[in-house]
């Protein structure tokens, strides 16, 4: 039922993010669209323009577009949305946000059903990490009281949207899983390793590589085992200077690999090729709420996986992630576990495990939850405690980022522009590649 109400009550799904389409690694926000895509046209707001403007690009499935919109959020970003979303034709889109800093349009669009993604708790993010922060926060609990369900991907999650965002409403709990038709392991996949005589040691941790690992254990835990591999698949972002010299202490051990971010099908060749995933998280409580999106990529791959830190998401499943406190901690797991990634029993294991939260089966169950309220809601209403005033959170007038200057300067020189965009246009195509 959930689909076909879906279908009858919208006529596109809209996306508001901050991610790069084209850029981002295969996440949340990608295995929900193509799914939905399936029904309904997707469009993906991205929010990456100098200039008051926006333009439609095609991405490698036909009925996902990106919509490439002004990115200083307020009226004049609404009013460009509005008048996108007009040329296509969306007179009844079902709103799908990611980034609270939408609020302007979200607040102020006409939709039969409002959904908020919770994929990261933003609440327990530290000031200090960026100065939007303090508005994205102001701008999350104004948009949660226009939201109709909530979506979280943990428990920990859900609860401090509840407690610190003050959300009353429908709420369902869809934990992150895994694509199992690209990351479980193929028949032959699994003779091979099964028949290998000598396991590889070589150990994977795919993701970003940034503030939230523990980069000192990471070292230590790597100069203590020189005979293994250590291979890192990601790209480095927001880091500190001390963590930028981490990275960079990392990067002169012998027995490190960092291969930046790279197409996801190279990822998962290196899972193949690897014995241990690694999830080596700092105790921070942004940390204790995540639910990590390798997590089950891993387990897919049927690799034993070990994490480090406070994830309280990945305590019930027991022996799929083996927790330590300690890079030696880390090491005796290791030694403990790698060979069993070569055995047949504890491979058939992990693949069930996988099976069982492939996005496939979380998607059926939110779409099923979706159509209930689109079936017993109508169209759908502010509630009662939202209360949103444009002026309190945008300025009237948006600032055009430097970045715009730059662009409108470069454009006066057409070759070198044209040069910098075909390059631009090449690495971000390279990157998304599955």
């Amino acid at each position: 039922m959930g689909l076909a109400m879906i279908q009858h009550s919208c006529d596109c799904v809209v996306m508001l993010t901050a991610s790069d389409w084209y850029s981002e690694q295969v996440s949340n926000r990608y295995h929900y669209a193509t799914r939905l895509s399936r029904i309904l046209p997707v469009i993906f707001v991205q929010p990456d323009l100098d200039e008051p403007r926006y333009s439609f690009e095609a991405t490698e499935f036909p009925e996902i577009t990106v919509l490439r919109v002004f990115s200083a959020h307020g009226r004049e970003q609404t009013a460009l949305i509005g008048a996108a979303l007009a040329e296509r034709g969306c007179k009844a889109p079902l709103l799908w946000i990611f980034n609270a800093l939408f609020l302007d349009f979200y607040a102020s669009q006409s939709a039969p059903l409002k959904v908020f993604h919770a994929t990261e708790d933003y609440f327990s993010f530290d000031p200090a990490i960026s100065p939007v922060v303090p508005l994205l926060l102001k701008c999350l609990r104004a948009a949660l009281g226009y939201t109709d369900l909530l979506i979280s991907v943990s428990e920990a999650v859900e609860a401090s949207y509840i407690s610190n965002g003050g959300y009353q409403g429908e709420r369902i709990l869809a934990e992150n899983g895994c694509d199992y038709g690209f990351w479980g392991l193929k028949d032959e996949e699994i003779e091979r390793l099964t028949a290998t005589a000598e396991p590889q040691k070589r150990v994977l941790y795919q993701g970003g590589i940034d503030y939230r690992l523990n980069l000192g254990l990471v070292y230590e835990l790597c100069a203590s085992m020189p005979d293994w591999e250590f291979v890192f698949s990601g790209q480095t972002r927001f880091l500190g200077l001390e963590e930028r010299r981490a990275v960079s202490r990392l990067k002169r051990l012998r027995n490190t690999r960092f291969t930046g971010q790279i197409p996801i099908a190279a990822v998962r060749e290196n899972a193949l090729s690897a014995s241990i995933g690694l999830l080596p998280f700092k105790a921070m409580e942004s940390n204790r709420v995540l639910f990590p999106l390798k997590a089950f990529e891993y387990v897919a791959n049927g690799l034993p996986a070990v994490y480090t830190g406070n994830v309280e998401s990945l305590r019930k499943f027991g022996e799929l992630f083996a927790r330590c406190d300690s890079a030696a901690g880390v090491k005796a797991a290791i030694e403990r576990l790698y060979k069993t990634r070569y055995d047949s029993e504890r491979l058939a294991a992990r693949l069930a495990a996988a099976k069982g939260v492939s996005y496939d089966a979380r998607f059926a169950r939110v779409a099923e939850k979706i159509g209930t309220l689109l079936a017993g809601s109508g169209a759908a209403r502010p509630r009662a405690d939202a209360d949103y005033s444009a002026g309190e959170f945008f300025p009237a007038k948006a600032r055009r980022p430097l970045r715009g200057y730059i662009l409108r300067a470069l454009k006066k020189c057409p070759p070198l522009y044209s040069l910098i965009k075909a390059l631009a246009h090449a690495i971000n195509v390279r990157r998304r590649s599955i």
